[in-house]
């Protein structure tokens, strides 16, 4: 199931959540990538990130770095109040303020690639296919 996983479109896994291969999904590739970048996971500073906009509360943001290697984790809270499922244009305005040096990073879920501008990430963008990033940065 792993394999197939690998190749997975993440707009089919969001469209059929209920058979949790989302889960799986998301899973496999946070942990696969913490095995790769052990250093950061392990000395690596956490660092609360701030959200403004209609649903800054509902979202949790947090940036893990070390030397040259930062990742950007975002994941929504209390979602029922963006709407379900919470992707795309339902964050609004609502925007992450991205670590010192953040300027660019890819998705590990999409492999898209996501601009802060003025320091800020809309969630809308980093939000448009699946409810949850986790960007490395660029």
């Amino acid at each position: 199931m792993l394999d197939a996983l690998k190749g997975a479109d993440p707009a089919e896994l969001l469209d059929n959540w209920s058979d949790g291969r989302i889960k799986l999904f998301l899973t496999h590739r946070l942990l696969t990538f913490r095995r790769e970048k052990g250093e950061l996971f392990q000395r690596g500073s956490y660092e609360p990130l701030s959200l403004t906009g209609d649903f800054a509360d509902c979202c949790v943001a947090f940036a893990r770095q070390t030397g040259d290697q930062t990742i950007v984790v975002l994941a929504p809270r209390l979602s029922s109040r963006v709407g379900f499922p919470p992707i795309g244009e339902a964050w609004r305005d609502t925007a992450a303020q991205m670590p010192n040096g953040f300027s660019e990073g890819r998705d590990l879920f999409t492999g898209e690639t996501f601009a802060a501008a003025d320091g800020k990430l809309p969630l809308d963008g980093a939000f448009a296919c699946l409810p949850f990033a986790a960007l490395i940065a660029l």
